[in-house]
C-alpha cells in the first residue's frame, strides 16, 4: 500500500498529547496550559481538529510507556478518522526508547506525530529524519539526567546517606534546612518485637503483643503478620543498609536511628553474634528498603 502524504490529508484529526516530566517543569517551562494553547493555536492556523485530549498531567518520563501514553496511542487506532497526534514539542511525545518506533509505526499506519514548535515533514526523507533526530536526542538528553541523579544517590549511600523509602517505625522530618529520620511512637513500642522473638515467640504471638500496645490496628492479621516477618529481617532496624547499588554490602548509616542492637538481631533471625552482619540469602532480610 502506498504510504499517505500529510500534505494530502484533507480532515485532519487530531489526539492532543500534553505531559510534564515535574511539578517544577510546569511551573518554570512549558507548562500544561502552555502546551495546550500553542497545540490549539497551531490546529486552529492548519485546519486540524482536535477530537480527544490525553496527558495532562505531571508524568515522569521513567513512566514514558505508561498507563496514560499506552491510551493515547490506543485511541489514535480506535477512534474513528485520528490521523494526528499533536505535541507541543517532540520531547513531550515520549523521551524512553519506545519514541522512534512508535512514531514510525504509527506514521506506517497514516498517523502522523505533529510539533506545534518545530518543523514537522513527513513527506520526505529529510524531514523525517529531523523527526527521528529530534526523539534520539530527547531520549539521550533523559538518560543523561537519569545518570546524573542516579550518581548523586550512589554518592550519598557511599556516604552513608540513608535515601530509601522508611520502613514501618520511621519518619523523615524537616528541621530548618535538614532532614532528619526519627523514630515514631510506633517504632518505639515495636522495640520489643525481637525480644519477644529470642523469648521463642511467634509471629502470631508479636502480633497479638505489639496489636494490644496500639499498633498495626487498621491491618489485618494477615497483612501484619506478613509485615511483622519482614520488620524481624530488615536490617535498617539496627542501622545497617543492604543496596544493590553497592552490590549489596552491608554499610552502617550514621543517619538511622537504631531501633535494636546488632546482637539481638542477629540472635533473633538465628545469625552469629559479634561476626558482624550477614545474610544467607539476600532478597529475605531487606524487603522493606526499596
Amino acid at each position: 500500500m502506498k504510504q499517505r502524504l500529510f500534505r494530502e490529508l484533507k480532515a485532519r484529526r487530531a489526539i492532543l498529547w500534553t505531559r510534564v516530566s515535574s511539578k517544577h517543569q510546569q511551573e518554570n517551562g512549558a507548562s500544561l496550559d502552555t502546551q495546550r494553547e500553542f497545540c490549539y493555536q497551531y490546529a486552529k492556523n492548519n485546519n486540524i481538529h482536535i477530537v480527544k485530549e490525553f496527558g495532562g498531567r505531571c508524568e515522569s518520563a521513567k513512566n514514558d510507556e505508561g498507563k496514560y501514553f499506552v491510551e493515547m496511542k490506543e485511541a489514535a487506532h480506535s477512534i474513528e478518522g485520528v490521523n494526528i497526534i499533536l505535541v507541543y514539542s517532540f520531547d513531550r511525545f515520549n523521551r524512553s526508547t519506545h519514541a522512534i518506533p512508535t512514531a514510525e509505526t504509527l506514521w506506517k499506519e497514516g498517523i502522523f506525530l505533529i510539533s506545534a514548535t518545530e518543523t514537522t515533514d513527513w513527506d520526505s526523507d529529510a524531514g523525517r529524519k529531523y523527526i527521528y533526530e529530534s526523539l534520539l536526542a530527547a531520549h539521550t538528553d533523559n538518560d543523561k539526567r537519569a545518570s546524573k541523579i542516579n550518581a548523586g544517590i550512589d554518592g550519598h549511600l557511599q556516604r552513608g546517606n540513608y535515601r530509601f523509602r522508611l520502613p514501618y517505625g520511621y519518619e523523615r522530618k524537616r528541621k530548618g534546612k535538614d532532614i532528619f529520620i526519627y523514630i515514631t511512637p510506633e517504632g518505639e513500642k515495636l522495640k520489643q518485637a525481637w525480644n519477644l522473638r529470642i523469648q521463642g515467640l511467634s509471629n502470631i504471638e508479636i502480633y497479638q503483643y505489639l496489636k494490644a500496645e496500639g499498633l498495626f490496628q487498621d491491618t489485618s492479621e494477615r497483612t501484619a503478620i506478613k509485615k511483622i516477618s519482614a520488620i524481624l529481617k530488615n536490617p535498617v532496624y539496627c542501622g545497617i543498609v543492604i543496596s544493590e547499588r553497592l552490590d549489596y554490602k552491608p554499610y552502617h548509616s550514621p543517619e538511622i536511628p537504631i531501633l535494636v542492637d546488632e546482637d539481638t538481631f542477629n540472635v533473633a533471625n538465628g545469625l552469629a553474634v559479634h561476626t558482624g552482619y550477614h545474610q544467607d540469602k539476600e532478597p529475605e532480610y531487606f524487603p522493606l528498603m526499596m
